[in-house]
């Protein structure tokens, strides 16, 4: 069982050292409005400029702070422990379930807490989340609803 532990460890490591060393030029581009429509619009909803601004600063923090383990396709890795979010009820369900999650992370599991990052980078990535890969939530999180909930959990650590 120790095996397996340290062998888990030493994946998790390297997996993380590997996302963290690849090169994103993406985040080098300037905002294309016409590629963001195509990505994002479809015959059941139709997003405003600002709402696709979000949702593609959100792929790209996406990319930066969580592909590396649930993959740039939302399709997770199961060898680390990472569930999928596409396709995923809890992702696209009640938002505050979702940032409650994202926040605290999942102790003791690959799931680091998110309390680091600023309400608005978090608000961009979760609204990426539910929307991506067929998700589909049409919403958006707010730099406000994760401020609310981040309230509560530093309440409850005191």
């Amino acid at each position: 069982m120790l095996r397996f532990y340290c062998r888990f460890t030493f994946l998790f490591a390297i997996s993380l050292v590997v996302s963290g060393c690849q090169k994103n030029t993406e985040q080098q581009k300037p905002f294309d409005n016409a590629a963001a429509k195509k990505r994002w619009n479809n015959k059941q909803h139709q997003w405003d400029l600002v709402s696709l601004k979000i949702l593609e600063n959100g792929r790209l923090l996406y990319i930066k702070n969580c592909g590396g383990c649930h993959g740039s396709s939302g399709s997770g890795d199961n060898l680390i422990g990472a569930p999928a979010l596409k396709s995923n009820s809890f992702v696209t369900g009640k938002a505050a379930g979702y940032i409650k999650l994202v926040l605290e992370g999942k102790p003791k599991r690959a799931m680091p807490a998110f309390k680091k990052l600023d309400n608005q980078t978090l608000a961009a990535i979760l609204s990426y989340e539910r929307n991506a890969w067929g998700n589909n939530s049409y919403s958006l999180i707010t730099p406000e609803q994760i401020e609310k909930y981040r309230t509560k959990v530093t309440d409850y650590d005191k």
